[in-house]
């Protein structure tokens, strides 16, 4: 039982659904990913590019 409830919450707590927020602090396009990214207080986080191109350096953004 004890184990059964490690894994659900090494699985929740590894979930690629967990939402960022934070200041953009930059951005660019990263080739090697062929994708866009902005730094949400300095963490670089993978976005699209309508995304990309509707927030600015000091906006507040939350994405997943």
């Amino acid at each position: 039982m004890k184990k059964l409830i490690l894994i659900i919450l090494l699985l929740s707590a590894c979930s690629k659904d967990t939402e960022v927020c934070g200041e953009v602090t930059g951005g660019n396009y990263d080739r090697f990913a062929d994708m866009y990214y902005l730094r949400i207080d300095g963490q670089k986080e993978f976005v699209d590019d309508k995304t990309y191109n509707s927030f600015f350096i000091g906006d507040y953004i939350c994405v997943n």
